[in-house]
């Protein structure tokens, strides 16, 4: 980037630019391209994370090259989500209630309500039924996409694609981080309400 300075006026003005990365591949699909413009709303609206500018510039600049590459487009936006929450500080603690703190069993889903993560005992419902957890109500984390979140956390961005679950559990934990990340921020996503991603 090349910046005029103007002596009379004592302003600056940018004269030429020169992209660094372009993206190309994001446009070539729409998968990508739709996934990309959820992102950059979700920045937008939420002012960019707040004082997290600068780690989440670098973040966002990482996850739209893995983007550009990846074969599961899915997974790279649930983990983008995920660590968004993390950036701006709002990322919960999965490991436990936050209502009672009691520490969750492997084999137990967490419910979202009021804004928090709780147990099945902290809900007052009954256990989720069968083994892909279709049931109506408050958004859940399921055990498999609970343990995925644990384990992938850890793992740099482009590896996360190694790591599945099933399609169940993937889609119930995508709709789970768009009403939580709709609530951290405050206002609807037209993204999401345009069913775009």
């Amino acid at each position: 980037m090349f910046l005029y300075h103007d002596p009379v006026k004592d302003r600056y003005k940018v004269s030429e630019i020169s992209p660094v990365r372009t993206h190309h591949g994001l446009r070539d699909d729409l998968d990508r391209y739709y996934t990309a413009l959820f992102w950059t709303e979700l920045i937008m609206k939420s002012f960019a994370g707040g004082e997290e500018f600068e780690a989440l510039f670098r973040f966002f600049s990482k996850s739209l090259q893995v983007l550009e590459t990846t074969d599961d487009v899915p997974a790279i936006l649930i983990q983008f989500v995920w660590r968004f929450i993390g950036l701006t500080g709002f990322q919960p603690d999965i490991g436990a209630c936050a209502e009672c703190g009691r520490s969750i069993e492997r084999g137990e889903a967490l419910y979202l309500q009021d804004g928090q993560f709780v147990c099945q005992d902290c809900t007052g419902r009954s256990a989720p039924v069968g083994p892909k957890y279709v049931i109506d109500g408050p958004p859940f984390l399921s055990p498999a996409a609970r343990s995925y979140l644990l384990h992938s956390s850890a793992l740099p961005l482009e590896k996360t694609s190694g790591v599945k679950m099933g399609p169940a559990d993937a889609d119930s934990l995508k709709r789970l981080l768009f009403i939580y990340i709709e609530d951290i921020i405050g206002r609807p996503l037209v993204m999401l309400q345009k069913g775009l991603v």
